[in-house]
């Protein structure tokens, strides 16, 4: 059971402690705080960098909602299959939702530090996370249990795209033609997809602002919407990202590719395929979830729509889509 707050349990005065952080405050990775920093503070999500009185830092995170399942993927999925990620601490569940106490990896970011270097060296980075994650899930060291909890079966981007289908919001309405579109297109090319590759973790937020660098290393955080599918959302993300810094997008293809080659062959047609159906479910199972949650927790997820309906525009066009074969 949780404990109440004692006042002599950090040196800051309480009332500069966020009310959840109290509920978890007698872990021994929460003494001795000095100083509190924001870092991020939506509905759904809030995380703080903690300073105690030996300089030491520590990251704090709360998770609400549909977002409070961050821990279960640690948990269940990236640590079992050896994933470099944050070191969690401890963490705690409460009625408020979840949290994390979580190693502390820095301030250095890719959006930070937007050199070509680190987005290539993050196609690789993501190459050997799903390598990792599938070896772990053939060998059956993840649990069954775990696999069908974060496991996104194929049926559901069509459930998301008729979600989406079905609002009134005025915002969606003259986007009607473009969203009727998808489900033809996704069902003839998910059926090959799911068939074809296997089942790894998806980030479903792969973007710079979450890609820490370490040592030359990038090791990604915020892993509160990630889930188990095959498709390759992700390497779009970044692709779409390292274009606005003159990356290449056949370097990061290169790169991604040279280390899952090791294991799985493909030709540059077959890559492009995956990048093309990942970014149509991507896109569809993000939009949905800012008309769903998004527009209600972050101020400006409104703003971001007009770019998701471009985006599952440009994807429902592509010449892959409409011919690859099985």
């Amino acid at each position: 059971m949780l404990r109440e707050l004692h006042p002599a349990s950090m040196m800051m005065s309480s009332d500069r402690i966020p009310y959840w952080l109290k509920k978890c405050i007698y872990s021994s990775y929460l003494k001795n705080i000095v100083k509190v920093e924001v870092i991020r503070k939506w509905s759904l999500s809030e995380v703080l960098r903690l300073t105690s009185d030996d300089e030491s830092t520590i990251i704090v995170k709360i998770s609400r909602g549909p977002m409070s399942g961050e821990v279960d993927i640690y948990k269940d999925i990236l640590i079992p299959a050896r994933i470099n990620v944050p070191s969690i601490f401890d963490s705690f569940r409460t009625d408020d939702g979840s949290i994390m106490l979580m190693e502390d990896l820095g301030h250095r970011t890719v959006e930070r530090e937007s050199k070509p270097y680190y987005f290539i060296e993050a196609a690789r980075e993501l190459a050997r996370i799903r390598l990792s994650v599938s070896k772990y899930i053939r060998r059956d060291d993840i649990k069954h249990g775990a696999i069908q909890r974060h496991f996104v079966p194929k049926e559901q981007y069509l459930k998301d795209i008729s979600y989406l289908l079905a609002l009134t919001d005025s915002k969606l309405v003259d986007s009607r033609e473009i969203l009727r579109r998808v489900p033809n297109i996704l069902g003839r090319n998910l059926d090959i997809l799911y068939e074809s590759y296997p089942v790894t973790i998806v980030h479903n937020d792969y973007h710079s602002k979450n890609l820490i660098i370490k040592c030359k290393q990038i090791i990604p955080i915020d892993w509160s919407i990630a889930y188990l599918s095959p498709h390759l959302g992700d390497l779009y993300c970044i692709i779409q990202e390292a274009s606005d810094y003159n990356v290449d997008k056949t370097e990061l293809i290169d790169a991604y590719s040279s280390i899952m080659n090791s294991e799985h062959s493909g030709d540059s047609d077959t890559y492009h395929w995956q990048i093309d159906i990942g970014a149509l479910c991507w896109q569809v199972r993000i939009l949905r979830w800012i008309m769903e949650y998004g527009v209600n927790a972050i101020s400006e997820a409104a703003q971001w729509i007009p770019d998701f309906i471009l985006g599952i525009q440009g994807s429902v066009d592509k010449v892959t889509l409409h011919t690859k074969k099985v």
